[in-house]
């Protein structure tokens, strides 16, 4: 019902965050319960707040998405639309799964294809076309092709997309432009990625750490650095 990991602070405070799950599958089996004694956009309603739980998992989530977007056809209640999204976003990172694994095999052809078909097959959210489009920018630069890849980018970052979607993959294309030695472009984008939401959790990173980033690209002007690879791409699970 529920799944956590190493919390700081010693075993007191782990106890505590262990009994706020508990209540918090006490509080899912409620709704859960309720919802089977109501129909309509009230059962969407339940099934809503069993789902929204943090850090609560609802078994069959999939079929309840799908319910309540059907009860709630006419999205009176403003639940079709988010639960269509969640629903489709659900199905992407299934794709997803698929691209990667491809991606790591070498198979960069057949990962972009089925990419491609995941972009074609699905409205996603915002954030979601981001990451898909910041792995797009990945397998670009791991094939060698940095000017497709740049070409790409500032397409992308020329449209309409939300200023969150375009910060996580502006900051995805970095590399890119150091790998290709645009030293100018590298610190322009990064300065964007700052300005799109300096107090997102990206732009505050990037905030932080804008003078270290300065004194790298100074280094491979100066070829005082090795140039580094326009993309690493790691396999799921490995801390490297």
């Amino acid at each position: 019902f529920a799944r956590t990991g190493y919390r700081p602070d010693g075993p007191a405070p782990y106890a505590d965050h262990l009994s706020s799950l508990l209540k918090g599958k006490s509080i899912r089996d409620a709704a859960l319960e309720a919802a089977d004694k109501v129909t309509g956009i009230a059962r969407a309603k339940l099934l809503d707040w069993a789902l929204t739980l943090e850090g609560i998992s609802v078994p069959n989530a999939d079929v309840l998405m799908k319910e309540i977007i059907e009860l709630d056809a006419e999205d009176l209640a403003g639940l079709k639309t988010v639960y269509q999204n969640k629903f489709n976003d659900m199905k992407v990172d299934e794709g997803f799964q698929k691209v990667q694994e491809l991606a790591f095999q070498g198979d960069t052809d057949g990962a972009m294809k089925a990419l491609e078909e995941l972009e074609a097959n699905y409205s996603m959210s915002a954030a979601k076309a981001g990451e898909l489009m910041g792995f797009r920018l990945m397998m670009l630069g791991m094939s060698g092709d940095a000017d497709k890849a740049i070409e790409t980018l500032e397409t992308y970052m020329a449209g309409d997309a939300e200023d969150e979607a375009k910060q996580q993959v502006a900051a995805a294309g970095i590399n890119i432009y150091l790998s290709a030695q645009r030293f100018d472009e590298a610190i322009a984008i990064f300065e964007k990625v700052i300005e799109l939401g300096p107090d997102t959790e990206i732009g505050t990173m990037m905030g932080e750490s804008r003078q270290q980033f300065m004194d790298y690209v100074d280094r491979m002007r100066n070829d005082t650095l090795e140039s580094v690879p326009a993309t690493k791409l790691v396999a799921p699970g490995d801390d490297g």
